[in-house]
């Protein structure tokens, strides 16, 4: 029997144990989800908080909105939080195993889900405080405050010992409803100064500010000198550097109309001067743009509301600001006013930045890093950086210039000052304009030092081509010394080395003298085309005029940029000059064929260049067809296989009736000729001579151009297996006797291809 009433017993214990109870894990878990869900809370509205510290409300529907967004959602999230750990604590509660104080009592799980009950309720009524604090509806506020205040004095009857964080609480919600309601008043006092009471005299903890502080917030101070015996103290307790305490004492002081008092707590705390300018400058934008719109505003607070305007981005504020700019004439608010109208207004901008610096420079602004120089060269700077894009008003961008360099006292930023030479000459003042490139050139500025020296050089240069007055010699020993100076490695130097020496070649290049063109080969190397493409084709005009085509062919090559052709035409201009002495330029070289390469590369960029032109002339790209094609039957010397390349050349050109068309006929020629087609080639310079007869037929003189084509046609036939040598050789002898003047190279030519006919040949 007793057997049996064990085995019941022990059954029905078993039927009592629930098939799953908490274990650690899950009450930490829950435990931690409610942390996170009232943390995330306290991170989002942090801002919308401190603001409400401050000012005991928010500062405009937008915030009091985004304040009822976060509450709601927080509460909602909470409030399941808490529900499910009272589920949890309830199964422990309700087990009834002889096991419980093992599972949950001796373990202190039972303990800490209790505490984490308490803790994700307070924090609950903690959310639901600002939830009724940002209803617009006092019906819903109060229904709100009421069951908060409801669950909080049901801690009480659980805990005889309520934390401070309660004990504020509860004090809070008080106070905040005799807003609505005078019944609350003297509960809410009671409150309060039960709970200051519990605080130790003397040396008041922190909790202790935050509710005297909150006391005369919401129920008025206890009498006239509270507030200035409490910030005393207050500022020299460990508490004078937590910012909502801060908050909370500046906000009274605002409010109280205690302004100096205000304006000294908000300088001791740096942090919470955004906080405050932001409020403000809600607050100055809620307020009717009348006349007397900031007659209750300080010059402290229009200072902190244009230091949080520049923080939010000072356009958006433009409106308000030039009232204040009108108002209160101060360093940061002309420098926010001037940010305010950079894009809209930049007349306005530079005139608030040389005001702005004005002012600071006479004494300096806490609320501004930059220093009067800074500010004065921001306004400098914008006019002439506006002026470089738009048609700015010279008298201005003067103004500003001329106010940083009298704040700089010498000390002006070399590049501001060159821009500013440069904008005064365009201004047409002359005078003023080069008075600055000389006070700069006079400086050890580096670049912008040496820019000046060059530009003043270079007027007086322009100057003498004005009047029409060949270049001073002074001038071009300048331009020398500045060449030597300004060939150390630094970039800039040789950037404006190169430049320079482009001036000195136009200057020299002018008086076309050998002495003036030798100089000019000899300045320029291949470092100072790297950094003055121009350069090569001052050499190359060098050489051209010092009769060194082959080398000058090569600096104009070099000078070429692609989709760049500004050098075209010299290099079309070089390469029908050099056409024209050809054979001549063959005779001289030992190897003709590579020199007639570069040449062709050159006719090559000028016919891209007469391609891209969008609507050449037809005479122009056929002229640079033919140089093109000319030159390189030369070059086929060394590459046979391009000779049908050039025929498919020059087939493309179509023949015309003019000079061009002898041009087309003497290429072929020479084309037929390197093909070993010298019946046909024979056959077209025959036809040329012809065509380069002029005057009277009887005439014993012939062109040079004529005595070309005789020969390359007598040369051509002697090629020929099938004709009579002898035939070629007596041709040569009549041309001897018929013509009296012959030129040197022509018939010194065709005597040594008699030479080549041997006597008894047939």
């Amino acid at each position: 029997m007793t057997g049996i009433i064990f085995i019941f017993s022990l059954l029905l214990s078993l039927s009592a144990e629930p098939a799953s109870l908490p274990a650690a894990q899950d009450i930490n878990n829950v435990s931690a989800e409610a942390k996170l869900a009232y943390d995330g809370f306290l991170r989002d509205s942090y801002a919308l908080r401190l603001e409400y510290e401050f000012a005991g409300r928010f500062s405009g529907d937008e915030h009091r909105s985004k304040m009822r967004q976060f509450a709601e959602q927080a509460n909602e999230k909470i409030t399941a939080i808490e529900t499910k750990q009272r589920e949890l604590k309830k199964q422990i509660e309700d087990y009834q195993g002889s096991d419980w104080e093992q599972k949950f009592g001796s373990t202190g799980l039972w303990r800490k889900l209790t505490a984490d009950v308490h803790f994700t309720s307070v924090s609950n009524c903690q959310i639901s405080f600002y939830l009724a604090i940002s209803q617009t509806d006092k019906k819903i506020r109060v229904e709100i405050l009421k069951a908060a205040l409801d669950k909080i004095e049901g801690f009480e009857k659980s805990d005889s010992r309520p934390a401070a964080e309660e004990i504020f609480l509860k004090a809070r919600i008080l106070g905040t409803l005799a807003a609505d309601d005078l019944l609350y008043r003297p509960p809410a006092r009671e409150e309060f100064e039960s709970a200051i009471g519990k605080e130790k005299t003397g040396e008041k903890k922190c909790s202790g500010y935050r509710l005297i502080f909150e006391e005369i917030k919401l129920l008025g101070p206890a009498d006239e000198g509270q507030l200035k015996t409490l910030a005393r103290q207050f500022f020299i307790s460990p508490c004078k550097d937590d910012l909502e305490l801060v908050l909370s004492l500046a906000g009274l002081q605002y409010r109280l109309g205690k302004k100096d008092a205000f304006e000294e707590t908000v300088r001791k705390n740096p942090r919470a001067q955004d906080i405050i300018g932001s409020f403000l400058l809600a607050g100055l934008l809620q307020q009717k743009a009348d006349e007397n719109s900031f007659e209750s505003t300080t010059v402290f607070e229009a200072e902190l509301t244009a230091k949080r305007a520049l923080k939010e981005g000072a356009a958006k504020y433009s409106e308000l600001l030039l009232k204040l700019a009108d108002e209160f004439q101060t360093p940061i608010v002309f420098y926010a006013a001037a940010q305010a109208f950079a894009d809209s207004s930049p007349e306005k901008t530079i005139d608030f930045l040389i005001q702005s610096s004005i002012l600071q420079n006479r004494k300096k602004s806490e609320w501004l890093d930059a220093d009067a120089n800074t500010i004065a060269g921001q306004a400098a700077r914008f006019a002439l950086d506006r002026s470089g894009k738009h048609k700015t008003d010279c008298g201005l961008i003067i103004k500003a210039c001329e106010n940083y360099r009298s704040i700089a006292a010498g000390n002006t930023e070399p590049k501001l000052d060159y821009l500013y030479a440069e904008a005064v000459l365009n201004c047409g003042q002359n005078e003023n304009g080069e008075a600055i490139l000389q006070g700069l050139a006079k400086r050890d500025a580096g670049f912008w030092s040496a820019r000046a020296k060059l530009d003043l050089i270079e007027k007086k240069i322009n100057a003498a081509k004005t009047q029409k007055q060949p270049v001073s010699d002074s001038a071009i020993s300048e331009l020398n010394n500045f060449i030597s100076e300004n060939s150390v490695p630094d970039e800039w130097a040789k950037r404006l080395g190169g430049e320079a020496a482009a001036v000195y070649c136009q200057a020299l290049i002018e008086a076309a003298d050998k002495q003036s063109l030798e100089k000019i080969v000899s300045i320029i190397d291949v470092n100072k085309i790297n950094y003055e493409p121009n350069l090569g084709a001052f050499k190359s005009a060098a050489l051209q005029k010092l009769d060194r085509p082959a080398e000058s062919a090569k600096w104009l090559l070099a000078a070429f940029r692609p989709s760049r052709c500004e050098h075209a035409p010299q290099a079309t201009a070089l390469l029908t000059e050099t056409v024209g002495k050809i054979d001549y330029l063959k005779e001289q070289s030992a190897d003709f064929a590579e020199t007639a390469a570069v040449f062709e590369k050159l006719a090559t960029e000028c016919c891209n260049c007469a391609d891209s032109a969008g609507n050449p002339s037809a005479a122009d790209l056929r002229q640079v067809k033919l140089l093109r094609a000319e030159f390189a039957i030369f070059a086929a010397a060394k590459e046979p296989t391009k000779l049908e390349k050039i025929e498919k050349l020059l087939n493309s050109i179509e023949p015309d009736n003019g000079v061009s068309n002898v041009d087309l006929l003497r290429c072929r020629a020479r084309l037929f000729a390197e093909q070993k087609k010298f019946q046909q080639a024979a056959q077209l310079w025959s036809q040329i001579c012809g065509m380069e007869e002029s005057g009277d037929p009887a005439s014993k003189q012939r062109s040079e151009r004529w005595w070309r084509a005789k020969y390359y046609e007598l040369y051509c036939w002697s090629q020929i297996p099938q004709t009579n040598k002898k035939d070629t050789a007596h041709t040569i002898d009549v041309l001897g006797k018929t013509y009296d003047q012959k030129p040197d190279f022509w018939w010194k030519k065709l005597d040594s291809l008699k030479q080549t006919i041997p006597k008894n040949s047939r």
